[in-house]
């Protein structure tokens, strides 16, 4: 009787029972395991676009795929020798860049009014979350139409102000929460101090969103930067973007896959190398904005 109310002390806390250790352990395994398979599912096309950049072209179409070649660094060399390659990379970078700080300018305030003031209601936060569900190709049209009217197609700027404005109410609607959760009192304080509205919102609570700026400006950069749809209706030419460019290496005659894949390869660095530098940032305001 005092082994079994023994083993029975030793298994239960409280009134909560936990699993065995062996039984705990098969669950750690079996969970890391899911794991592993979803990020090589993940990160297996990733993998495919960098080896087939630098494989040679008859082995490309080749099935089943041949892993053991001579690499070939030949199809980048193509994109250099193309020289507009670096052109459309400045712009997409341009673009994605301004067309970022403009829609964190307009979104931080507008965010601040909603929140603190309660500028439009309701109704002002449905028209800012309604603005993301518009297909683009239902605005296509129009927009293409103003922007001619005012001599904006075919030019950088008309595109960074496009995507400002598309990105600007996904980045207020994502900063409302962030702003929800710095406390009043905090910025009363401020008040009291000598500090004006504004002076609140960029001395106080913008640095303790700092996280959700963060997530706000990178997210808003992948979307710019990879973005089709808008560049292809408004740019031709030289003020061609990066993902333009690259669609044209898909043909009525053939698809150059190599050329392809090492454009993508090469797509992949900035969004990279920017989520890598803010990234505990990016880590901290994703979990925030998880908690409501």
């Amino acid at each position: 009787m005092d082994t079994r109310r023994s083993a029975h002390d030793m298994l239960t806390v409280g009134s909560i029972r936990r699993p065995l250790p062996a039984t705990r352990f098969l669950r750690s395994v079996a969970g890391y395991a899911l794991l592993t398979v979803l990020a090589l599912v993940w990160l297996f096309p990733l993998f495919w676009v960098l080896v087939t950049s630098i494989k040679p072209d008859p082995l490309i179409p080749l099935m089943p795929p041949v892993w053991i070649f001579t690499p070939t660094l030949d199809h980048y060399m193509n994109l250099g020798s193309a020289g507009s390659f670096l052109r459309y990379f400045g712009n997409s970078a341009t673009v994605a860049g301004a067309a970022t700080a403009i829609a964190i300018l307009v979104s931080a305030p507008a965010a601040y009014s909603v929140v603190r003031f309660g500028t439009g209601g309701d109704g002002l936060k449905l028209a800012v979350l309604g603005s993301r569900m518009i297909p683009p190709v239902v605005i296509a049209l129009p927009m293409f139409v103003i922007f001619q009217g005012i001599h904006l197609t075919n030019s950088l700027l008309g595109l960074i102000l496009l995507h400002a404005a598309a990105l600007a109410p996904f980045c207020t609607w994502l900063m409302i929460g962030f702003i929800q959760g710095v406390p009043r009192e905090v910025e009363e304080s401020g008040l009291v101090d000598g500090c004006t509205t504004l002076d609140v919102l960029r001395r106080i609570t913008l640095p303790l969103i700092r996280p959700g700026l963060a997530t706000a400006a990178v997210l808003a950069m992948v979307i710019s930067w990879n973005d089709l749809f808008y560049a292809l209706v408004l740019t031709t030419g030289d003020t061609k973007t990066l993902p333009v460019a690259v669609s044209t290496f898909v043909t009525n005659y053939n698809i150059k896959w190599g050329e392809l894949t090492a454009a993508s390869a090469l797509m992949l660095i900035p969004p990279v190398v920017l989520a890598f530098l803010v990234q505990k940032e990016l880590v901290r305001g994703l979990t925030l904005g998880g908690v409501k």
